[in-house]
């Protein structure tokens, strides 16, 4: 029996944005047979210092965003990491995903600047051999990946949505009291604003 695709969305969603729901939505368009899963990541290695919302609270909001996307038949939450030892590690999430999901293929999707530096993750070698790698553009054309690592698993993604949204200037402008429900998914920008996240408290 052939193997349920499924491709793999890490990020910190800090916050979760419409941006995310474009590409997934892109994704779930040009794969129809596959699934799509946002993998929440607690703690990021490669955004040390970063300010980041507590994981359970980022791990809701991406819930919430996915209750109102329309896609939820084909559109999932993953909070595998959050059983995992800290930092998170791309490769040791796959580990327990291929052992509790036998059933499943997974790929991965990435934006171009994450792509580029899939040779300095832990065990890279391991991720390329074993996971397509799909690739969105950030902005102009997809640097190739570093570490000498075949670009025979990338799938570069050149009709992608450029919604080039930054949580780093979200967080900013929620911080300001600027308007942003328009840049949130349904119910995120509510949950943002009771909890008082993002320096918005008192706003």
């Amino acid at each position: 029996m052939a193997k349920k695709q499924t491709i793999l969305y890490f990020g910190s969603f800090n916050p979760v944005h419409i941006g995310h729901l474009a590409i997934a939505n892109y994704m779930l368009l040009a794969e129809p047979e596959a699934e799509m899963w946002l993998v929440v990541s607690p703690h990021n290695p490669f955004k040390e210092g970063a300010v980041l919302a507590d994981g359970r609270q980022r791990l809701e909001m991406a819930r919430l965003a996915v209750a109102g996307s329309g896609l939820e038949d084909r559109l999932k939450v993953c909070d595998a990491e959050f059983g995992l030892p800290q930092p998170s590690y791309t490769v040791h999430t796959l580990r327990r995903l291929w052992t509790d999901c036998p059933d499943r293929e997974f790929s991965l999707l990435m934006g171009a600047d994450n792509a580029a530096e899939v040779g300095k993750w832990k065990e890279s070698a391991v991720i390329l051999d074993r996971c397509r790698i799909f690739v969105y553009p950030r902005s102009g054309e997809a640097p190739e990946p570093t570490g000498g690592l075949s670009a025979g698993n990338f799938v570069r993604l050149a009709e992608a949505p450029l919604l080039d949204i930054s949580s780093t200037r979200l967080r900013e402008w929620l911080a300001e009291g600027a308007p942003v429900p328009a840049l949130l998914p349904p119910g995120v920008y509510a949950y943002i604003v009771k909890h008082g996240l993002y320096g918005t408290a008192g706003k």
